[in-house]
């Protein structure tokens, strides 16, 4: 909690910690100053609590809590600083606060997104169709949320990149694993090699290897066979689509795992 005003109707400039038992006033260095109609949202991604709002003079920042002292993030593009009584929100779905509204001599009706800019576009968060590709005028011609400037197929709303690395669930015989859909398009589809022994997965095995679902769309698959006694068995899986083929993983001296099956 973050100033308020005074039984007396004077604004104040404290910081308050609230753990669930107790509070507690935080002494903390270059605080925002004395203000009332201020407002507060909590991003957890950056594990940072957000003020804006009922600014004692102009400024050019938005200010942040860390857990022990405010800092102050200029924001050169920012709502009218002097406004009071405005709503921030964190949106989980872009990644970012939300501020809306507000009161300055009379009523404002915008809405405001604050958060990460890595690309420096001025698109923030999740509202950005290319994250680390700047590109104001987010163009997207396949409609498939990836934005051309960063989508290895433009033209192909089943496709938007690369195919980056899986991770498979812990199950016995069937096997579960991040789908490489959301990075790399709808037209994603996924390889499964199993394999034979207990060593270090071998490098283009042959005749241990076969092919245990290919161009699959889901990102599971069950396996009918157990090993022997005392054996056991491997899988390696893949993503796949028209931008190309991901990788089935690298071995420990560095070099990468190939196959001849799932082709």
């Amino acid at each position: 909690m973050y100033g308020g005003w005074s039984p007396t109707g004077l604004p104040v400039s404290e910081t308050w910690v609230y753990d669930g038992t107790r509070w507690q006033q935080v002494s903390q260095t270059s605080p925002p100053g004395v203000r009332g109609g201020r407002s507060l949202a909590y991003d957890p991604v950056r594990d940072r609590v957000v003020l804006f709002g009922d600014a004692p003079d102009p400024e050019d920042v938005t200010w942040e809590f860390d857990g022990s002292q405010w800092i102050a993030r200029p924001t050169p593009f920012h709502p009218d600083e002097n406004r009071s009584f405005i709503q921030l929100a964190y949106d989980t779905k872009h990644e970012a606060v939300i501020l809306f509204g507000g009161y300055d001599g009379g009523l404002w009706n915008d809405t405001w997104a604050y958060g990460a800019d890595p690309d420096g576009d001025g698109i923030v968060g999740g509202f950005d169709n290319c994250r680390t590709t700047a590109n104001g005028n987010q163009a997207d011609a396949d409609a498939d949320a990836a934005g051309d400037a960063c989508d290895c197929a433009p033209a192909d709303p089943t496709a938007s990149g690369e195919v980056s690395g899986l991770v498979f669930g812990a199950d016995r015989t069937t096997l579960s694993w991040d789908s490489a859909v959301p990075g790399a398009g709808s037209g994603t589809v996924h390889d499964v090699v199993r394999g034979e022994g207990l060593a270090e997965l071998p490098v283009g095995s042959g005749g241990q290897e076969a092919c245990l679902a290919k161009g699959l769309a889901a990102s599971s698959a069950t396996d009918p066979d157990l090993p022997v006694a005392g054996g056991g068995f491997w899988y390696l899986v893949r993503g796949r689509n028209v931008c190309g083929a991901g990788t089935y993983g690298f071995r420990s001296d560095g070099t990468e795992r190939t196959t001849g099956v799932c082709t």
